[in-house]
């Protein structure tokens, strides 16, 4: 049996694939690329997140316990004074009552974060030192 074709000879062309595959090779290739220079940058990114919020998590550390032990001795403090006034009135000596009342007052209007810049400085700096 034979073939003939309903294309009238004249009207063959010849297809050059190159022309449609090149195209999308290179379409193909602009999108790896693309997608491998996102997953670089939000590695980048994470890696920056992460590096920050420790820095942060340990300058909280810092700021806590520096409160902690400066509310520490301020309760020290008031505890000795609330003693020493039991004292003083217990021996009615005024002036004792007088003194330990002042110094109350210089504790209580004294601010507890007082001395915490200088602390959080002294810190960044060390971890600026280490960058």
């Amino acid at each position: 049996m034979e073939t003939t074709s309903v294309i009238p000879t004249s009207q063959k062309t010849t297809v050059d694939y190159s022309s449609m595959i090149l195209p999308v090779i290179s379409s193909i290739t602009s999108y790896l690329e693309c997608r491998e220079k996102s997953i670089s940058e939000r590695a980048a990114i994470e890696s920056k997140t992460e590096s920050t919020l420790s820095l942060l998590r340990n300058r909280r550390k810092v700021m806590v316990s520096y409160l902690n032990s400066k509310f520490g001795e301020r309760e020290k403090l008031y505890e000795r004074y609330f003693s020493l006034i039991d004292e003083a009135v217990a021996s009615k000596n005024e002036e004792l009552v007088r003194t330990a009342l002042e110094g109350l007052v210089t504790i209580y209007s004294t601010n507890p974060a007082s001395g915490l810049d200088c602390v959080l400085e002294a810190y960044d700096r060390i971890i600026s030192a280490y960058k």
